[in-house]
């Protein structure tokens, strides 16, 4: 299921990321090309060692988008830039100095790496 990993928030933002990763949720599950429901997505912000000019710019790595047919370059550039866009939205908002935003998907090729998962029914503990 996709991940998306987004660097730069300073810590001045941090209130908003809520709000930020249900838009993020949302957008990602109304593209029914990609297949996933927004309970599927996971926005992670990863903490950022380095302080200096933290904000300026804003980058999101969505990961775990398998390689399928439907899933064409045209598709996820489109999802890149809709990613792209509520970054921007969110900049616009409670990180007025970001000068950049970028979105990255690789996508992962099945046949060529390894793959895991265990999804369990919280009820059942």
């Amino acid at each position: 299921m996709p991940v998306i990993k987004v660097y730069g928030i300073p810590a001045s933002a941090a209130e908003h990321l809520p709000r930020l990763t249900t838009s993020i949720q949302h957008m990602v599950a109304s593209v029914h090309q990609l297949g996933v429901k927004k309970e599927q997505v996971t926005v992670f912000y990863p903490a950022n060692l380095m302080q200096e000019g933290l904000g300026e710019e804003l980058v999101a790595e969505f990961v775990g988008t398998f390689k399928k047919r439907e899933r064409t370059r045209k598709l996820l550039d489109f999802v890149a830039k809709q990613v792209r866009m509520e970054l921007t939205l969110f900049a616009n908002q409670h990180v007025p100095h970001c000068t950049f935003a970028e979105v990255i998907i690789p996508v992962f090729d099945r046949e060529r790496g390894g793959y895991n998962s265990l999804e369990r029914d919280p009820a059942a503990y």
